[in-house]
């Protein structure tokens, strides 16, 4: 039996200072070579366990209780200046330039008709943190080489507009379905 990548345990992430429960005990594993689609509803909490998996909360949000391992570590007992530290360690003996990407997938679902899927891909690199003071998690070590700018040295409209979810949702726009729901 293949050893998991990553373990979540028992996650629970709430509303700060509320005891409102967002995620409320949730436990997966993935193993080297599994993919993981966290598929739900908007609102049902898919973002907040990603950026969980990253040792994040979002703004409004913390992490409760739970762990969430890399192998043996619990990146929610390290803080981001250690996570880029693990990051970078881990990335050292590998050639660089160091490429990475951020895909985002939109589905569309109507009832009656068949999902249409719509997706969105950011590619970059990994680099020493740069930063401008915006964005969090990764955003300082993602370098989008078009701009030769990270994340984190892009206002919020730039990195908006240069992100994996616009691209998806321009995709989505662009295959005309949207248009063919009101016809």
């Amino acid at each position: 039996m293949v050893k998991p990548t990553i373990v979540v345990d028992r996650l629970r992430i709430g509303i700060q200072g509320s005891g409102l429960d967002i995620v409320n005990d949730l436990s997966f594993s993935i193993a080297p070579g599994e993919v993981l689609g966290l598929v739900g509803e908007s609102g049902s909490g898919k973002t907040t366990v990603g950026l969980a998996l990253l040792g994040h909360a979002r703004r409004g949000a913390e992490i409760k209780s739970g762990s969430v391992r890399i192998g043996d570590i619990d990146v929610l007992e390290l803080d981001q200046a250690e996570r880029q530290r693990l990051l970078f360690e881990r990335l050292g003996a590998e050639p660089r330039p160091w490429h990475a990407r951020f895909v985002c997938v939109v589905a569309l679902a109507v009832p009656g008709r068949a999902t249409r899927w719509f997706r969105g891909e950011r590619q970059g690199e990994l680099v020493e943190p740069r930063s401008a003071g915006y964005g969090f998690g990764y955003d300082p070590v993602f370098l989008v080489p078009e701009l030769g700018k990270t994340y984190a040295e892009m206002a919020p409209a730039e990195k908006h507009a240069w992100s994996h979810r616009a691209a998806a949702v321009q995709a989505l726009i662009a295959s005309g379905a949207l248009a063919k729901l009101q016809g």
